[in-house]
């Protein structure tokens, strides 16, 4: 998904899966913080995701840690609102990702004025996720804090979207669980996702809460997804090639 603000690039999120699916899916991409088109995005997981507790490979932790480091000052920097526009995003925008529906970037520009104060720390962390590049002979892994233009988290990282599935998988599995379960559990939280896996413009995706009960199934599914947010964003924004 491409976010639209001017003078900048975000890749932002891809696609929701629905909630009898078992598997997240979606498609990276790159970008870059001069011009205001990008694509690709992160994988949204549906509340159906497998809940196995995923990050075997030892290369797993090597890449959260090499991201850890590497983005310290723009993780440090996301709060609360920069972490809402982020499962505004996945909650709300991802169909229209999927699909590329003109209303993608108005979409996102809506999630961004729910959280304004946010705006500025999500462009910067999930801009540096982003930046890593390509791993070629003579680009070292990075080994420091803030390591700028000469080395890369890929490796340890795989290209996306492998570390972010292991992720996901870990939070169902783990600190997510409960919220996906109460998700899963409420009919007004699957058919709110049923409705926003298939929405195709702004207009119908922000229909699907309109009721009393699509509202409260909105505010449980994007609970789901800010729990997984808080721990996998940069892997769900790693490049792909």
């Amino acid at each position: 998904m491409r976010l639209v603000v001017p003078g900048l690039v975000l890749v932002v999120v891809g696609v929701a899966v629905a909630c009898s699916s078992p598997q997240s899916s979606g498609t990276g991409g790159a970008g870059t913080s001069s011009s205001v088109a990008g694509t690709g995005g992160s994988s949204v997981a549906g509340v159906g995701g497998g809940t196995g507790a995923g990050g075997a490979d030892p290369t797993v932790a090597e890449c959260a840690t090499c991201l850890d480091a590497e983005c310290a000052a723009e993780k440090a920097a996301c709060g609360a609102d920069c972490y809402a526009i982020q499962a505004c995003l996945d909650s709300v925008c991802f169909n229209l990702s999927a699909t590329g529906a003109s209303d993608e970037g108005a979409c996102q520009v809506y999630c961004q004025s729910l959280s304004p104060n946010g705006k500025a720390a999500h462009l910067a962390y999930v801009n540096c996720a982003n930046g890593q590049p390509e791993a070629l002979p003579g680009v070292p892994t990075c080994g420091t804090p803030g390591d700028a233009g000469g080395c890369t988290c890929q490796p340890p990282c795989a290209a996306y979207s492998y570390d972010y599935d292991q992720c996901v998988a870990a939070q169902n599995a783990g600190a997510c669980q409960s919220a996906r379960a109460v998700c899963l559990a409420s009919s007004d939280c699957t058919a709110y996702q049923t409705c926003a896996s298939g929405c195709t413009t702004l207009a119908a995706c922000q229909a699907c809460a309109a009721t009393a009960g699509g509202a409260a199934g909105e505010k449980l599914y994007q609970a789901y997804q800010l729990c997984l947010d808080t721990t996998c964003l940069a892997q769900g924004w790693l490049p792909h090639f």
